[in-house]
């Protein structure tokens, strides 16, 4: 059973790198087998959820360093 989504890859694809796929980027998405599909998908989630973390390790030393600034 798959779990990717035709119609959610633009918005997946969007949230990992910060813009929508167009072009060779959608017509690659589009000649994919249903397993390739699954496989990329599976790709972006991971890559999704590594970016989310970085971005909540970057913002609790952002107010680390905010709260050091505050404190001198």
């Amino acid at each position: 059973m798959y779990s990717y989504s035709d119609d959610l890859f633009s918005d997946l694809h969007k949230d990992v790198y910060g813009f929508r796929p167009r072009g060779m980027i959608m017509d690659n998405w589009n000649m994919l087998s249903s397993t390739e599909k699954q496989t990329r998908w599976d790709q972006l989630c991971e890559e999704l959820e590594a970016n989310t973390e970085f971005e909540k390790k970057q913002e609790v030393k952002a107010v680390e360093r905010f709260k050091a600034r505050v404190q001198d």
